[in-house]
């Protein structure tokens, strides 16, 4: 049996939207997990104070403000593997 499957164009693929809530040094969820090569959008809030969030080698380098307001990034999943935050 074939199945037909419609050719999605990146522009209409869904985004993987991920809230992250920024408090006393750590970040919730502690673990991201994307597919490589889909589209992520990264939601952020701080309940408490300005803290910074940066993964080097997506060059991701945010402020997430202390007043509450969201900082969004997107961007496409890298290739398997570990990616730091910082």
């Amino acid at each position: 049996m074939i199945a037909a499957v419609p050719i999605v164009s990146p522009a209409q693929r869904p985004v993987h939207e991920i809230q992250i809530e920024a408090k006393k040094f750590e970040f919730t969820p502690a673990v991201i997990e994307v597919t490589a090569g889909e589209q992520v959008r990264l939601v952020l809030h701080s309940t408490d104070t300005t803290h910074g969030f940066q993964i080097k080698d997506l060059k991701l380098d945010l402020e997430i403000p202390k007043s509450g307001k969201s900082v969004t990034a997107e961007f496409t999943a890298p290739p398997p593997g570990r990616y730091a935050v910082a």
